[in-house]
C-alpha cells in the first residue's frame, strides 16, 4: 500500500483470510504501526536519533508505486536522515504460490552510507514459527529460545511462544523461516544466488518476537557500504504452503 509503504494482505487465495496483522490504532511516541511488511535501515544503533521510533521516510510518509512488468514497484520517499531510499519490487511466481521481493537500497545523499536491509513482517497471533535444518543436517542455532516452547518434526524445529513477551534470533542453516498459522504455514527465505556477507554487529539473519497482538519476523540482509547514488538489492521470497504439504527449503 503506497500510503503507508507496506505491505498488508497476505493470503493463499483472493478471498482467503488475511495472514498479517493490521492495525490503524496502534501509536507509540507519534509513530504508527500500521502492522503489515516494512522495511527500515539496520543496524538500529547507528539511526541518527539511536532509538526507537524510527525517522518517517521508510515507513510513514507516502510513496509512489507503478506496476512494472509483471510486478509492482513501490518507491519510498529519500530520506536525509539515512541518506538512503528504499524500492520494493513485488513480483508473483509463475506457477507456485510465492511472492519474490527484491529490496533495494539506494544512497541518495552525498556521502559514503553503510546500511543493511532489515524487513519486519507481523502475522496475525496465534501461530508458530518453524525452522528447518540444514541440507546437511545442520540444525538451527537460537539465542533467546527460552522464551518459547520447543517442538520438533521430520527435518525441522518449530517454536510456540510460552510467554506474553517473548524474542529469540535465530540463524537458520536453510536460510529460510516459517510462520504457521492454521492450516497455512508463510515459509520466507534468502534467494539462493544472493552473496554471504557479514551482517550489522550483533544481529541474527531472522528474529522473533511475541506479544498479544501479533507475531514478528524480522530479516536482516548483508551489510553494504553503498557510495553517492549507488545501490544493492537484497532477493528473498515468501511461499505459502498449506500444512499438509511438504516443504523443501
Amino acid at each position: 500500500m503506497p500510503r503507508f509503504n507496506r505491505i498488508l494482505s497476505l493470503r493463499l487465495k483472493p478471498d482467503g483470510e488475511n495472514l498479517l496483522w493490521n492495525s490503524m490504532e496502534e501509536v507509540f511516541a507519534g509513530w504508527r504501526n500500521y502492522g503489515g511488511s516494512k522495511l527500515l535501515p539496520a543496524p538500529q544503533s547507528a539511526w541518527p536519533k539511536g532509538l526507537w521510533p524510527p525517522h518517517p521516510e521508510p515507513d510513514q510518509l507516502p510513496g509512489t508505486h507503478e506496476f512494472r512488468g509483471k510486478g509492482l514497484l513501490l518507491r519510498m520517499p529519500d530520506s536525509p536522515h539515512y541518506g538512503i531510499r528504499f524500492e520494493r519490487l513485488v513480483m508473483l511466481a509463475e506457477s507456485e504460490p510465492e511472492i519474490i521481493f527484491q529490496d533495494t537500497m539506494i544512497n541518495v545523499s552525498d556521502r559514503p552510507q553503510r546500511w543493511a536491509i532489515r524487513e519486519i513482517i507481523q502475522f496475525r497471533n496465534g501461530g508458530e514459527v518453524m525452522i528447518p535444518d540444514g541440507r546437511d543436517g545442520a540444525v538451527p542455532e537460537i539465542r533467546g529460545g527460552e522464551s518459547f516452547r520447543p517442538g520438533r518434526e521430520t527435518g525441522r524445529i518449530k517454536l510456540a511462544a510460552r510467554r506474553e513477551r517473548a524474542k529469540a534470533f535465530i540463524s537458520s542453516p536453510a536460510g529460510g523461516i516459517g510462520c504457521r498459522l492454521g492450516g497455512v504455514t508463510a515459509w520466507h527465505t534468502l534467494s539462493p544466488e544472493q552473496p554471504v556477507l557479514p551482517r550489522p554487529a550483533g544481529e541474527a539473519p531472522f528474529s522473533i518476537y511475541y506479544c498479544r497482538k501479533y507475531f514478528e519476523v524480522e530479516m536482516v540482509g548483508p551489510e553494504w557500504t553503498l557510495s553517492r547514488g549507488e545501490s544493492k538489492t537484497l532477493v528473498h521470497r515468501r511461499r505459502l504452503e498449506r500444512q499438509d504439504l511438504i516443504f523443501s527449503p
